[in-house]
């Protein structure tokens, strides 16, 4: 597998059902959001790795600022292009249907596809169904951090329902039912095992906990690290919650004696009154 993966939001899944006319429209959004990154030089293709034979094959101009830099993207994803306005006409595409979206429901998450699963998926046998519930699964778990604070991060526990939604382009419900988008959504029995697939293969790492509960991880590799951290946050959360009911009992404690301290003061007064009234009696000085 690459190391590079097409970014892009969420949304765009729910594009179009076609898989060919989809992945074309990804890649070439992509590929024209990495070439903005690069700032303005005159590019020496061959050394950026096209030799004479592979620019007699590419529709580019060479004048032209954006086209060298789509190339030199192209270099980045490993990919090999052939006709560079074809690119930039699928990233206006893309790009007017996510402004449109994000008019409409706000902004949205995004997802990812490995690049050689990108075309694996387009022009080999990768299911182009499991592909999206992929890039569902990869959504909602969010941006992988190299560093956690907290173990908890590593894993999320996620609903069929959010997967059900997601692999079509829209992170909830809700927003799925507001857009009247029509489409054949997959019974629980299918998608869990669908889910099931795809973890045997190794793209996450799965575990349900009491039946009820299913937890998800990119960044943890197998099954049994993945039980072992729920194992160990589910402890950490407990013991959390048992310092938290200690402190409420301390200050509890805390509350009752400072009533007793009150109520020994209360009752010391009317010793003070009475030694003074003794002291009027045997005729002192009041």
């Amino acid at each position: 597998m690459s190391k590079e993966y097409f970014q892009f939001p969420l949304c765009v899944l729910s594009m179009s059902d076609d898989k060919v006319k989809l992945l074309n429209d990804i890649m070439g959004y992509c590929l024209v959001e990495k070439a903005k990154e690069y700032e303005y030089e005159v590019f020496d293709l061959g050394n950026e790795g096209y030799s004479y034979d592979d620019l007699d094959n590419i529709e580019y101009d060479p004048d032209n600022e954006q086209h060298m830099k789509i190339l030199k993207a192209a270099i980045f994803f490993g990919v090999k292009i052939y006709n560079v306005p074809a690119q930039i006409e699928h990233h206006m595409s893309v790009d007017r249907f996510i402004s449109n979206f994000v008019f409409k429901y706000g902004r949205d998450s995004y997802t990812a596809i490995n690049v050689n699963l990108a075309f694996e998926c387009r022009d080999r046998g990768f299911s182009f169904e499991l592909l999206k519930i992929l890039c569902a699964v990869y959504a909602i778990m969010g941006k992988p951090k190299k560093n956690y604070k907290y173990k908890s991060k590593r894993f999320k526990q996620i609903t069929l329902d959010r997967i059900r939604y997601a692999m079509h382009g829209f992170r909830s419900k809700s927003l799925y039912e507001k857009s009247k988008k029509n489409a054949k959504l997959l019974s629980d029995k299918v998608l869990r095992n669908r889910l099931m697939l795809l973890n045997a293969k190794g793209f996450f790492s799965r575990f349900t906990y009491k039946r009820r509960k299913t937890y998800y991880s990119t960044v943890i590799k197998t099954n049994e690290e993945l039980q072992k951290a729920v194992r160990e946050s589910k402890r950490y959360w407990e013991q959390k919650k048992l310092n938290i009911s200690d402190i409420k009992a301390s200050r509890e404690i805390d509350e009752e004696l400072k009533a007793i301290r009150d109520e020994a003061k209360q009752l010391n007064k009317p010793k003070v009154i009475k030694a003074k009234l003794r002291k009027v009696a045997l005729g002192g000085v009041q």
